[in-house]
């Protein structure tokens, strides 16, 4: 069993349509997966059409897209966690101590916005991931602007002089069709053949969980 936590420093970074496609390409390999959403995160249920939480109760659901997930604020026991390759847990990065007084964390991912309004806030942004979070294992930059490479790449050749770039995967892209899966209650790998280079994307993160 390995337990991945993906964590962000600002909502909206991209830490549901990561471990979703992370989760789903993961299945494809065999693996047997279990989505955790530790935030109670509206866009999660409503992307895989599950049911509000039953107050003081969990229930495991198998997903229309394959894998499992966790509905409810109790986690089962370890000898069932035990069953699946991966758990990926969706949290705030507070939420880093409770979970790991509950299971044994194996790598803890933080995903972080390469769109931004100025250089400014982006320097910014690098000194508040290299102070707060450094016991990531891996960043991953979400929502990368097309067209914006030369400000992207300085972004991750500052990161990558404090935190080396063993720990930056290959940014994820920002497209209009990955944006809209949640309401399509589908996953990267259900759309057309043109959007390949976005699997792809995706793919690569597969070598670093």
């Amino acid at each position: 069993m390995n337990t991945v936590l993906f964590v962000s420093p600002l909502p909206g970074a991209g830490k549901t349509t990561v471990i979703i496609n992370l989760g789903t390409a993961l299945q494809q390999t065999g693996a047997k997966i279990l989505w955790v959403n530790w935030k109670k995160d509206i866009i999660f249920n409503n992307w895989l059409m599950l049911p509000a939480p039953t107050p003081g109760t969990s229930i495991i659901y198998t997903t229309h897209l394959g894998p499992d997930a966790l509905v409810g604020p109790v986690l089962p026991p370890h000898d069932f966690l035990a069953d699946y390759h991966y758990i990926l847990i969706e949290a705030n990065y507070i939420d880093l101590a409770q979970l790991s007084t509950l299971l044994k964390i194996d790598m803890v991912c933080c995903c972080f916005q390469t769109i931004q309004n100025s250089p400014n806030e982006l320097t910014t942004l690098q000194k508040n991931l290299t102070a707060d979070y450094k016991n990531v294992d891996l960043f991953i930059p979400c929502q990368t602007p097309p067209g914006e490479w030369e400000l992207t790449s300085s972004v991750l050749m500052n990161l990558s002089e404090h935190l080396g770039w063993e720990k930056i995967a290959d940014p994820l892209p920002y497209c209009e069709a990955i944006h809209d899966l949640p309401s399509l209650h589908a996953s990267l790998w259900d759309l057309p053949s043109q959007y390949r280079n976005r699997q792809e994307a995706f793919r690569s993160l597969l070598q670093h969980i």
